[in-house]
């Protein structure tokens, strides 16, 4: 019987003694029959280490330790040491269906596609709810991805090719980094899938900061969204170009609005307005905006401190 391909499964660890061992039972007891765990502990000052060290016997289990980096090192020093032809992140306070790779991959093998996108759950169980539901696959090309909303900005919860990921680095010292890489792998596939079928388990950790404190994940996207803008410019591409100026725009309006009615974050509402400007400006030479977020840009360019309260008020 033919061997199936290798999938190298990276799981970077930091801290995460209470989930660990869940999270690395779960690729344990995947169906699919060839894979690679590679777990990255960054520096942890609880026992995760021992925990990574006590499954290190295992044949098909590779442990990194490493001093810490942040999130970015760890998968870097994971990508660099898997051997598969596909490759799946993992968080290690998270865990899969134990079909979730068999599914995957039978849909990439299928569709003749470079990225399958799985869907997720969230919550703070220790199980997926048996859900009954009619599985759908979309198959979409990378603009189609990035132009829509459900191709979501992780690098988690997906199966790649090997070549999709291969010299494209996690930037270190940043936070959210997945929204630096997501679109750059996009465009590397000739075809992406979205199944619907949840298959990842997005656990909310309790006093988690990145996962419970939205206005530091939307600063930290500045600086990447310019890179993005900027990225498809160097390609020639006008309509992605357009989309990632208006996923910019979106995020500044946000981010002004947490700063503005947050009593506690102090930061330069100013800056903010005038680099509001700036690409409002630049994208007026572009056609096809949707006429929601034409008013919402608007809105905001004429008065910027009522639109950030209203927009508090409907996140609320």
């Amino acid at each position: 019987m033919e061997q199936m391909p290798l999938v190298s499964i990276i799981v970077p660890v930091y801290n995460v003694e209470k989930y660990l061992e869940r999270c690395i039972k779960s690729v344990l007891s995947q169906t699919y029959p060839n894979i690679e765990l590679i777990l990255v502990d960054d520096g942890s000052k609880d026992s995760s280490p021992q925990i990574c060290d006590s499954y290190a016997d295992r044949e098909n289990i590779t442990v990194i330790h490493k001093e810490n980096g942040g999130l970015s090192s760890a998968r870097n020093a994971g990508i660099k040491r898997a051997t598969g032809e596909y490759i799946f992140f993992l968080d290690s306070d998270d865990f899969i269906h134990d079909e979730c790779i068999q599914t995957l991959y039978d849909i990439m093998t299928q569709c003749d596609c470079d990225i399958v996108q799985g869907n997720f759950e969230r919550g703070t169980l220790d199980f997926f709810a048996d859900k009954v539901i009619k599985e759908e696959v979309e198959l979409v090309s990378y603009q189609e991805a990035l132009l829509g909303f459900r191709y979501k900005t992780l690098a988690w919860g997906k199966l790649y090719r090997r070549f999709v990921i291969d010299d494209v680095e996690f930037p270190e010292g940043l936070i959210h980094e997945d929204e630096a890489v997501y679109y750059q792998y996009a465009c590397r596939a000739k075809k992406i899938a979205i199944t619907n079928r949840a298959l990842y388990y997005y656990f909310m950790a309790p006093n988690s900061i990145m996962r419970n404190n939205q206005e530091y994940k939307n600063e930290c996207f500045i600086d990447i969204l310019e890179e993005r803008i900027e990225f498809f410019e160097n390609r020639n591409e006008p309509l992605m170009v357009r989309a990632s100026i208006e996923r910019y725009l979106v995020i500044l309006v946000l981010t002004y609005s947490e700063w503005h009615c947050s009593k506690t974050i102090q930061n330069d509402e100013k800056k903010l307005r005038s680099k509001f400007l700036e690409f409002y400006k630049r994208l007026k030479g572009f056609s096809g905006t949707p006429i929601k977020l034409k008013l919402m840009f608007l809105a905001f360019r004429i008065c910027p401190n009522l639109s950030a309260r209203v927009i508090a008020l409907i996140r609320k």
